[in-house]
């Protein structure tokens, strides 16, 4: 069931970046029912068998990413990095447009998207969990203003994002700032410090959603407490084939 109308897309999980890309073959392209389906020319998206990333320009951002991370999952995102040097890639700090707004652009847009699509179904409230329902709620109550200012402002922030990250060919940032939440936590712990555990789960990769560029999530360690760690790569509009090329390296060396 769909959740939200100009964000919802398709996330695969596999048990490798060869089969991440075998999926996306068979389910890329346009589909004449799908009126969000693009008409891009697909490629064939498995990753060549080379091992190495010679040239290949990481951005490695300054600002908002690296903000309120777990101590494990800072380690392991520096630890990648050096995998990546050491096949060949070069690191390039940049400055990122400001995410946070960006995120809550995102959850006006979210909010406002959900409760129209699932206002037929409110009168049944028992069959939603508090979170959702709470959610839907909120939604209700922007005003349609907002919705289409949140939606203009994120046309400029795409803009923005596409020019700070125009010298680099992808990202590497943390998945999340924590490893992976126990079932049922409603907060975790970050360096001393609570935070809602969704908010937390989401933070780093809701803005990407919003920009509408391709993300691949691939192991990266574990914390601590022996629960697994994800770097997140980010490439431009269309560049899947790159990023599975680049995670594809990374989990070979390891």
């Amino acid at each position: 069931m769909p959740l939200d109308y100009s964000l919802d897309h398709m996330g695969p999980l596999t048990n490798s970046v060869e089969d991440a890309a075998l999926v996306l073959n068979a389910i890329a392209g346009h589909d004449s029912r799908d009126d969000s389906s693009s008409r891009q020319p697909v490629e064939d998206y498995r990753p060549k068998p080379s091992a190495r990333l010679d040239g290949l320009r990481i951005g490695w951002p300054r600002n908002f990413f690296f903000d309120r991370l777990d101590r494990g999952v800072s380690d392991a995102i520096h630890g990648m990095s050096a995998r990546a040097q050491r096949l060949g890639a070069v690191i390039i700090p940049v400055d990122v447009p400001d995410m946070a707004a960006i995120n809550a652009v995102g959850r006006v847009i979210l909010m406002s998207e959900a409760s129209a699509l699932f206002e037929k179904h409110l009168h049944q409230r028992d069959k939603f969990g508090d979170d959702v329902r709470l959610l839907l709620d909120q939604g209700r109550f922007l005003p349609a203003a907002d919705y289409i200012n949140a939606q203009r402002l994120r046309r400029g922030m795409q803009r923005a994002f596409a020019a700070a990250v125009a010298e680099v060919d992808v990202l590497f940032t943390p998945t999340a700032p924590i490893g992976a939440p126990r079932i049922g936590a409603a907060t975790v712990d970050i360096d001393g410090q609570a935070e809602d555990t969704r908010m937390a789960s989401t933070r780093l990769v809701r803005a990407l959603n919003v920009l509408g560029v391709p993300a691949l999530s691939i192991p990266a360690g574990f914390t601590a407490e022996h629960l697994p760690i994800g770097l997140q790569i980010v490439a431009r509009p269309f560049a899947e084939k790159l990023l599975l090329q680049v995670g594809c390296a990374l989990e070979s060396a390891a």
